[in-house]
């Protein structure tokens, strides 16, 4: 837990944070700042009922930069299977791999209503399927964005590859929600990822 208005730098420095499925690792509050450097892995968080399995911050600013790459792998959650952000603040991750996560509702890999920015980093193999099928009521609502869902503010993507990502619903590779705006700058590739209904982007 990071204390509002205060600063934590962690450098992994070739470990792995593993919550092995039992507790969310990371929660940030008004006005921190959670700093992640070096190279390893952040798995096994379980946000349970709540968002942001491997992190969670409302109205504070993560900024990830991997040295090789950092990892997010193996979280879940009801929305932001790795990193749910909402609140203020910004998000910027760089040299990461964000893969094999999964959420309920949306944002599979990364769920942001936050300014974002995302370069030099890979997201692969994200789910976001709920067990509520499209048929029922509310239905739609659930499983968007496999990749990422980014709302109500700006993203931006830079040479990063989004890939082999589903969802339930719509955007198998990533949503855009509630007036956000999206980028794409210098290499980005999207590919080969799915949903039912439709907009696989990519």
């Amino acid at each position: 837990n990071i204390p509002a208005n205060s600063s934590v730098v962690i450098n992994l420095n070739g470990y792995t944070l593993d919550a092995e499925g039992t507790m969310r690792l990371f929660v940030l509050n008004s006005n921190s700042t959670l700093k992640i450097i070096g190279r390893g892995t952040i798995k096994g968080g379980n946000a349970g009922t709540q968002n942001g399995g491997a992190i969670y911050s409302k109205g504070g600013t993560l900024i990830v930069e991997g040295n090789d790459s950092i990892v997010f792998e193996k979280n879940k959650a009801v929305s932001g299977g790795a990193i749910y952000m909402e609140g203020g603040g910004e998000c910027i991750i760089k040299n990461c791999i964000i893969k094999d996560n999964y959420a309920q509702i949306n944002g599979g890999g990364i769920f942001t209503g936050v300014k974002t920015t995302i370069s030099d980093s890979k997201i692969l193999g994200n789910r976001a399927m709920s067990s509520i099928t499209p048929s029922t009521p509310l239905g739609n609502q659930y499983g968007r964005g496999g990749g990422f869902c980014f709302t109500g503010e700006m993203a931006e993507l830079i040479n990063t590859q989004v890939q082999g990502n589903a969802a339930m619903m719509y955007g198998g590779g990533g949503q855009i929600e509630s007036g956000g705006t999206l980028t794409f700058n210098d290499g980005c590739e999207i590919s080969y990822n799915t949903s039912i209904a439709g907009g696989a982007a990519g």
